[in-house]
């Protein structure tokens, strides 16, 4: 796989703050989008441009200028989500629907934004840290091409 430039959601921390590293190291131009800036002690601020964005009011608008100023993005990372164990009488409603609004509502959002290029260019990747997410997201649109789940 070539890739010259990603677009990491959620590349801030956790999972996908090492993904962007990674990808960073291999030369990768990366854009990040994601609720807070990357720990500038793993990323610094030369080495990756952020755009602040808070899925649970999602804006498309930051999204569709993300890629219309960035037409030759190759790869793009879904990584944002929300985990929490524990069980279900502890959890409020509040809480449910946050979960489902970042974890699977987004992530459709998402995916419709990025439909045409997921669904048509051959270099266009769609990786997915979250399985269930996924499997919404899959049973929803019927996908073609290239999917992979990171566990």
């Amino acid at each position: 796989m070539s890739v010259k430039k990603a677009l990491v959601i959620g590349g801030s921390n956790g999972i996908g703050l090492a993904i962007s590293r990674s990808l960073i190291n291999s030369g990768v131009h990366v854009i990040i989008a994601g609720l807070h800036e990357p720990d500038r002690n793993i990323i610094k601020e030369s080495e990756c441009e952020f755009f602040k964005s808070d899925l649970r009011s999602f804006d498309a608008a930051i999204f569709e200028n993300i890629t219309a100023n960035n037409p030759d993005i190759d790869f793009l990372m879904i990584c944002s989500g929300i985990g929490r164990l524990g069980k279900f009488e502890t959890f409020s409603i509040t809480e449910i629907e946050k979960i489902l609004t970042i974890n699977a509502l987004s992530i459709i959002k998402l995916i419709k934004l990025f439909y045409a290029k997921v669904n048509n260019l051959l270099r266009c990747y769609f990786f997915d840290c979250w399985s269930c997410q996924f499997s919404v997201v899959r049973c929803v649109f019927g996908f073609k091409g290239l999917f992979m789940q990171i566990y």
